[in-house]
């Protein structure tokens, strides 16, 4: 499943200076804005996104339980972008105690919403999905999410 999309516009670059970033060359904050209130516009449940180390997270509340997207900066970049939804999967030992595994279809709701809210904003150009495994080799790139 792709829930990795990559895409450039500078509409996201850090406005504030680098001392007030997350880490010297993380950014997101701006994109991670930016996209609750795009997903909360469409009627997701987009809560205030937190900072990581790497970048911010934006959780959404879907009907299978929270997920969140991933929103940073690729490689130092001001104005190339990474976001992607991670995904939970419950281990045979975790599932028999009650642990569950991210829902597909709430995944992949999130995901068809990511790309609608990046196309409907002008200057975002380059999309481009993808999946990646544990390791982050990527693979299956296209257009679109699905």
């Amino acid at each position: 499943m792709r829930t990795h999309v990559r895409f450039a516009s500078p509409a996201f670059a850090p406005r504030e200076p680098e001392e007030a970033q997350v880490n010297p060359g993380c950014y997101g904050r701006e994109l991670a804005t930016w996209l609750g209130e795009r997903l909360r516009a469409r009627g997701l449940d987009a809560r205030e996104p937190y900072a990581e180390d790497w970048g911010w997270m934006v959780p959404v509340g879907m009907p299978g339980g929270a997920l969140d997207v991933a929103c940073g900066n690729v490689d130092d970049a001001r104005d190339a972008w990474l976001l992607f939804v991670p995904m939970r999967r419950a281990s045979a030992v975790a599932r028999l105690f009650g642990g569950v595994s991210t829902p597909p279809a709430d995944v992949e709701a999130l995901c068809r919403a990511i790309d609608a809210c990046l196309r409907d904003e002008p200057g975002v150009e380059g999309i481009e999905w993808f999946a990646a495994d544990l390791r982050g080799r990527e693979s299956d790139h296209a257009p679109r999410p699905a």
